[in-house]
């Protein structure tokens, strides 16, 4: 008896859409967290490529499922996608000045791949997320992330100077430290909103060890747009008279930074990787290849501004100014603003800043928080990655994209 009503179940929940909705969302973890790969390898691009189909074919049957074509094909949608557009085709217009074109068409190829399947999967997902769905994913979360602690643990696989591979003991810091920033901030701003129920002893549990796994990853740059946005959130929190969820957040914060910097010789290579950055912003000597190089990069970039101010070197001329094909991390700039200047000139620059200046607007207009949010992606732009594969603005992007009953939706139920 007891089998025939598990199978009733299972067959009741294959009808009801959850087993699709289950790996819609699986795969929209695994693109998330293979979309920011940058090192324009074959193997790159075949794990982009793969991720992304799978995301688009489980979205496309949701869509289905859950006719939503008309919501997805109204004027907000229109409108981005013609920005998107228009931007497309200023990024290949440059190819005909740049210092390297061949490798401009890669990353244009790799913005496609990146953007346009996330972009996707989530403006599917926003239109279709309960609050039954959205334990479900954040169970998937925490399983996913659970695993990826034991391992970080007890093996530390990051490769903080060489290149990262598919493989246990070689991880990207950055792409895994990513993650668990917009996991935490997410979480963060869910129990803020009252849009999860959690326990005040459960919500500061499962916030301090997401943030705790942060500083453990080491990701400096993560580190700093994590601590920044929260604080933005406390001080929100404070101002809307939020006050047990802005004490619970400072708290966390607090707590977590203190655990981790004074238990020593637990994670020595995050540990000192962050007490270099403290060290470097008080002007003091540091041996530090990231930090080293990023210092070469930023002189490059200004030799370029300097001599190239107002066209730049085209989408991809970066990498030839003086790394060449050779080049490994040295690809880019590894900062948004300086991208666009030295590759795309001016009036690169201007575009960058226009929207931008756009997103938080319209973001502002919405709910202030979602414009704290949205600096998260901005601030990571600073220290790492190149334009394709800034891939969290795709989250602010599916949002802006969708139509305005669902945003008036979703500005009543954030404080």
């Amino acid at each position: 008896m007891n089998i025939q009503n598990k199978i009733h179940s299972f067959r009741k929940a294959i009808n009801t859409g959850f087993i699709s909705y289950f790996l819609f969302l699986m795969s929209i973890i695994a693109a998330t967290l293979f979309a920011p790969i940058s090192n324009y390898t074959a193997s790159s691009f075949i794990a982009k490529g793969i991720f992304a189909f799978l995301l688009v074919i489980a979205a496309s049957l949701i869509q289905r499922e859950e006719k939503l074509t008309s919501q997805l094909r109204q004027k907000n949608m229109a409108r981005a996608l013609l920005i998107f557009f228009i931007f497309i085709m200023f990024l290949a217009i440059t190819f005909t000045y740049s210092g390297n074109p061949g490798f401009g068409m890669l990353k244009l190829a790799n913005l496609l791949i990146s953007f346009l399947p996330l972009w996707y999967g989530y403006s599917v997902l926003f239109l279709t997320l309960t609050k039954k769905r959205m334990l479900v994913f954040f169970a998937q979360l925490g399983i996913i992330l659970a695993a990826s602690t034991i391992i970080i643990v007890t093996m530390h696989p990051f490769t903080y100077l060489g290149s990262y591979s598919f493989s246990l003991n070689e991880w990207s810091h950055v792409i895994l430290g990513r993650f668990v920033g917009l996991v935490f901030l997410i979480f963060v701003m869910m129990y803020l909103n009252k849009i999860i129920y959690f326990k005040d002893n459960t919500a500061f549990i499962i916030a301090f060890l997401l943030l705790q796994l942060n500083f453990i990853i080491g990701l400096r740059g993560g580190i700093i747009a994590v601590l920044a946005v929260s604080l933005l959130l406390v001080a929100y929190g404070f101002s809307r008279k939020n006050f047990k969820g802005a004490i619970l957040l400072l708290t966390v914060l607090l707590f977590s930074s203190s655990v981790f910097f004074v238990s020593p010789g637990i994670f020595n290579k995050a540990e000192n990787r962050v007490v270099n950055l403290l060290r470097y912003s008080e002007g003091k000597p540091i041996t530090d290849g990231p930090i080293t190089a990023r210092e070469e990069l930023f002189k490059v970039s200004s030799e370029i501004i300097k001599n190239n101010s107002f066209w730049g070197v085209g989408f991809g001329g970066f990498r030839n100014v003086k790394f060449g094909e050779a080049a490994y991390a040295n690809k880019y700039p590894h900062n948004l603003f300086l991208e666009c200047w030295t590759e795309l000139g001016i009036p690169g620059l201007m575009i960058c800043f226009t929207l931008l200046f756009l997103i938080l607007k319209k973001m502002y207009q919405i709910n202030v928080q979602l414009t704290i949010f949205t600096f998260y992606p901005i601030i990571l732009a600073m220290f790492s990655k190149d334009v394709p594969d800034q891939t969290l603005f795709c989250l602010v992007i599916a949002n802006l994209s969708l139509p305005d009953k669902w945003k008036n939706n979703l500005k009543q139920q954030l404080i």
